[in-house]
């Protein structure tokens, strides 16, 4: 899960960036997204395995591959969000400024949704 959430949040970082902040990317750059996205297609193909490879190599064999989807899908969402808040950060603080008011904000929500749930 931590390793698709950082591999996506970049490529989909400059994605968001070059739409809305007009950023322009050196091949190099967008050659590294790609291999990003490639290494979570590999992951989540390998998440598809069926219940057999499960059981020789230890994992979970009572969650089956629908399960193993969903949670990819989630995952993917997440970091797809992650990419865009990162994106919508820099446009708040290029526009308004305030690093240390953004700074409070994320953590005093997330301190309250970390409470809450």
């Amino acid at each position: 899960f931590i390793y698709m959430m950082d591999a996506l949040a970049i490529p989909s970082a400059m994605v968001f960036s070059k739409f809305l902040l007009k950023r322009r990317y050196l091949p190099v750059h967008v050659l590294g997204g790609i291999i990003c996205i490639g290494g979570i297609t590999l992951n989540t193909v390998s998440d598809l395995k069926g219940p057999d490879d499960a059981d020789k190599i230890g994992l979970r064999s009572h969650v089956n591959s629908q399960e193993h989807l969903k949670g990819d899908i989630l995952a993917v969402c997440g970091a797809v969000l992650l990419g865009l808040d990162d994106v919508l950060s820099e446009m708040m603080i290029k526009k308004y400024g305030g690093e240390d008011e953004l700074l409070f904000v994320k953590w005093f929500f997330g301190l309250g949704i970390s409470v809450f749930q």
